[in-house]
């Protein structure tokens, strides 16, 4: 299991540190910074950023892990090479992964309902994060 948890650690701080990641939570707050800010109604705020969760979270997901895996080939191919388990390989990936992707798409949500007031888009949009 401690092979899992390097691997999901190595995967979680590759993932934050790419541009494109970094790229899309910086977009992903502007979002909810605007649409916080001009909407005049926090239930309209609030469904507009349910919509925009529903549609642009998976495809940029599936972008960012597609590009993540395509960069890591040879570092895949070495590891893959040693004596470890191929699902502790796939679950340490999987788990870094997805947990650094959590983080820019929840950290904008939270601090954006943190500065502007508005909890119930905190209480909408967090079904989306889990």
């Amino acid at each position: 299991m401690t092979t899992a948890l390097l691997l999901a650690r190595a995967a979680f701080m590759q993932t934050l540190r790419s541009r494109s990641v970094i790229g899309y939570s910086l977009a992903w707050a502007g979002l909810i910074a605007a649409t916080t800010l001009f909407s005049g109604d926090a239930m309209n705020a609030t469904l507009t950023i349910v919509s925009f969760q529903l549609l642009i979270v998976p495809l940029v997901t599936l972008m960012l892990v597609s590009l993540q895996h395509y960069n890591n080939r040879e570092f895949t191919e070495l590891l893959l090479a040693q004596p470890i388990r191929r699902s502790a390989y796939y679950w340490g990936q999987w788990f870094g992964v997805s947990v650094a992707l959590s983080f820019t798409h929840a950290i904008p949500i939270v601090g954006g309902c943190a500065i502007w007031q508005k909890y119930n888009v905190l209480l909408l949009c967090s079904s989306g994060i889990v």
